[in-house]
């Protein structure tokens, strides 16, 4: 579960680099701010994931693993990047321009405070890119066995991208599932909240932002 799956990396970048997402500007750290049960990290290049603990500072190119049961909060600039069980995360930049991740399987719960003009703020999965367009709240749900993603807009608004630069907008309260990186849709229920994942990252909004 921990190893890096570089195909669906590439895949993730590919989309990314389709629609201009892959200007990387020079980043400082970020910071694993919380951290419940078994958390692993592996930095940038190398292969071994190593356990970690909540203080942690990570840098671009690091990757987090978080497993079954366990929970992260990641802090990149002014944004929390919030992590459910069984969820693989990277790093690809971080900082005052840009705070790109790739999620690879799992879930991430992503929360804007604020945006500033030309600011961006993205999540890359293998078969889409999610850009926030305004300060909100976010929730990307990737199935890497059905290879789905799931978009959940809960306050703000976003645009998603497919591979040749198809891009559907998402505003708050919808949910939207897409296959493939065409961004076909797949079932599209009403926005609900209501699962372990959502009550947890509403209880940690309304707490301290770091353990």
């Amino acid at each position: 579960g921990r190893r890096w799956k570089s195909a669906a990396l590439g895949a993730a970048l590919a989309v990314w680099a389709a629609n201009g997402a892959s200007q990387i500007v020079a980043a400082p750290s970020a910071l694993l701010s919380h951290a419940e049960g078994s958390i692993a990290v592996a930095p940038k290049g190398d292969k071994e994931w190593m356990d970690a603990s909540a203080r942690r500072a990570l840098q671009r190119g690091d990757r987090v693993w978080t497993d079954k049961g366990s929970r992260a909060e990641v802090q990149a600039g002014a944004h929390v990047v919030r992590m459910d069980g069984q969820t693989q995360l990277s790093l690809d930049a971080v900082g005052e321009g840009a705070t790109q991740m790739s999620v690879m399987r799992g879930s991430v719960a992503v929360s804007v405070p604020q945006l500033a003009p030309g600011e961006n703020v993205e999540v890359g999965t293998p078969n889409l890119a999610f850009r926030a367009r305004q300060a909100g709240e976010y929730r990307i749900d990737v199935d890497a066995q059905r290879g789905t993603t799931r978009v959940s807009v809960m306050s703000g608004a976003g645009v998603v991208f497919g591979e040749h630069g198809e891009s559907v907008d998402v505003a708050a309260g919808q949910r939207l599932t897409f296959r493939q990186r065409v961004l076909a849709k797949a079932a599209t229920p009403a926005f609900t909240a209501v699962d372990d994942f959502d009550h947890w990252m509403v209880a940690r909004a309304r707490g301290p932002a770091s353990a």
